[in-house]
């Protein structure tokens, strides 16, 4: 994530690799389960922030996600890294994890909200890694949103004091997440979260 603060990809992230996701899928449900997963199986990828034009000041929230599952709530599997400060512009702190669950939830009109859960590590900026265990929890709506420079189509919104998930023992559960604080993009051309259905 420190990485992507200083040079932002040029669409990694965006695409999904058919070729790797769906040979992992038959094998996490079966050869035999196959045609009845791939009606509900879903692809959360993408990254985002909340950075405006090139002020580096106004970067306090941004996330990569690479999210697979069949959107139950249940299990999922893939990655997610988030970076987040307060307004004081402090240091970042830095959440790494593998992701755990994630819910699809449709809406009318083509929308859709996504709770996606991670369970990792935080590592502080420019400090060693936390002790223990944090679990994040992700939550994106996907739709049609007003930013500051034209439309959007996606939100984010994080947990914790700086959007670094919360100390645990164990998982987060994806089951509700609460969606009152989603942070539109201000550049939706710098970043977008896609959701896809297989």
């Amino acid at each position: 994530m420190r990485a992507f603060r200083t040079a932002r990809s040029q669409g990694v992230g965006r695409l999904v690799a058919m070729g790797l996701v769906l040979p992992i899928a038959l094998v996490v449900v079966g050869w035999g389960g196959a045609s009845a997963a791939f009606a509900s199986f879903y692809s959360l990828t993408g990254t985002n922030s909340n950075a405006q034009f090139m002020s580096p000041d106004s970067l306090t929230r941004e996330v990569t996600v690479h999210a697979y599952g069949p959107g139950d709530g249940g299990f999922a599997f893939g990655s997610l890294e988030t970076s987040g400060r307060d307004l004081s512009l402090g240091n970042f702190s830095d959440f790494s994890g593998h992701v755990t669950c994630m819910k699809v939830i449709r809406l009318h009109h083509g929308r859709f909200d996504v709770i996606v859960g991670a369970f990792g590590t935080v590592s502080p900026e420019a400090l060693p890694t936390l002790p223990g265990k944090y679990a994040e929890i992700l939550t994106v709506e996907i739709g049609s949103f007003t930013s500051l420079t034209g439309p959007a189509s996606d939100t984010f919104g994080l947990i914790g004091a700086n959007g670094e998930g919360l100390p645990s023992a164990w998982p987060p559960s994806c089951k509700r997440a609460s969606f009152a604080s989603q942070i539109v993009p201000p550049l939706p051309a710098d970043g977008v979260i896609q959701l896809r259905q297989f």
